[in-house]
């Protein structure tokens, strides 16, 4: 029997919202535990000896990109929720699978897979957060959704610098990224989403993936990413694996919180009508992109002179701010929309 919601007098942290916000925050968490904080070298040591390249990373954002052009085909078509659980279910096996393989060949194709059901999943959680929430109070959802996954992020990241401190063996940095996931999937199966019936789209589309006209914007997104992953990298090849730079790691995502009201509504003013999903998942995209090229290229230049990171770090934060001020302000101008 279709489900029917009424969310005309719902408030804004409804128990359906609230669980969708939990399910984004761990999905987000889980991933970012996983990333490498340590820049020593050009290789992880996966649990069965296999050195895997820091540089196969790409290859999960080659997956999200992948399968963004099938997002708006797949939740139009299919039951959302079932296509959200079984992404959810793959990322957590894909997690699994860096356990347990011994061939660098099936990990490439397993972060590949993980890249692509990773990028559904929080695509969907986009969709999904617009179905649960108050038609009136929809921009401030969004707002709370983007910055919880923010301080998923640190949380994360700043999670397995704790589990480097306490923890010899590191196999337990999978078993909490894992524990996460299934925290995602729990969360996002018990929420209550109201029926849509089918619609038939086209297989490939920019909907919901990519908003081609904010590109200016986005490209300004990437240097700050990039220039904040160098950052955090920096601190810990520094200060090595330490309370300070786990203090540190959530000072510099705080900064990056602080400017995500004014950059979702240059985003936002860039369309004609309010594309929230689209606008969410070129927002994030942007950044995960450019936080993982980050890791890559801090992997290739922590032979330098130490303190050089840190210089290269903050050229790409001050190119990135002066390019905020002059050229992405000025094509915001001329390309926006309405007024926001």
């Amino acid at each position: 029997m279709p489900q029917t919601i009424n969310l005309e007098e719902s408030p804004l942290w409804n128990c359906r919202f609230v669980g969708l916000i939990v399910s984004v925050m761990s999905l987000m968490a889980s991933l970012f535990v996983l990333l490498p904080p340590m820049m020593g070298r050009e290789f992880v040591v996966t649990p069965l000896g296999v050195e895997l390249p820091i540089s196969s990373l790409l290859l999960f954002l080659l997956g999200m990109i992948v399968s963004g052009p099938f997002y708006n085909f797949l939740f139009d078509h299919f039951t959302r929720k079932k296509v959200g659980e079984i992404a959810v279910l793959l990322t957590v096996l894909s997690t699994l699978g860096y356990m347990y393989i011994d061939q660098i060949n099936w990990f490439y194709a397993v972060i590949l897979i993980h890249g692509a059901a990773f990028g559904t999943v929080l695509n969907l959680e986009f969709s999904l957060h617009i179905d649960v929430s108050n038609p009136k109070l929809r921009r401030r959802a969004n707002r709370a959704l983007i910055i919880g996954i923010f301080v998923a992020q640190a949380f994360g990241y700043a999670l397995r610098i704790v589990l480097y401190d306490f923890c010899t063996d590191l196999v337990w940095v999978y078993y909490t990224s894992i524990a996460l996931g299934i925290l995602s999937l729990i969360t996002l199966a018990v929420v209550k989403v109201p029926f849509r019936a089918p619609i038939v789209r086209a297989a490939c589309s920019w909907d919901r993936f990519f908003l081609p006209r904010a590109i200016g914007l986005s490209i300004n997104v990437l240097f700050f990413a990039v220039g904040t992953s160098l950052a955090i990298s920096s601190n810990y090849l520094i200060l090595g694996i330490s309370w300070l730079s786990v203090l540190i790691d959530f000072a510099l995502f705080v900064v990056v919180i602080l400017a995500i009201p004014d950059l979702l509504r240059m985003y936002i003013g860039l369309t004609a009508h309010c594309q929230r999903c689209t606008i969410n998942n070129t927002l994030m995209l942007t950044w995960i992109c450019g936080f993982i090229l980050g890791i890559v290229v801090a992997s290739h230049l922590s032979t330098l002179p130490l303190g050089c990171l840190d210089l290269i770090a903050l050229g790409v934060i001050v190119l990135a701010v002066l390019m905020y001020f002059t050229l992405t302000r000025w094509l915001y101008k001329k390309l926006k929309k309405r007024e926001m």
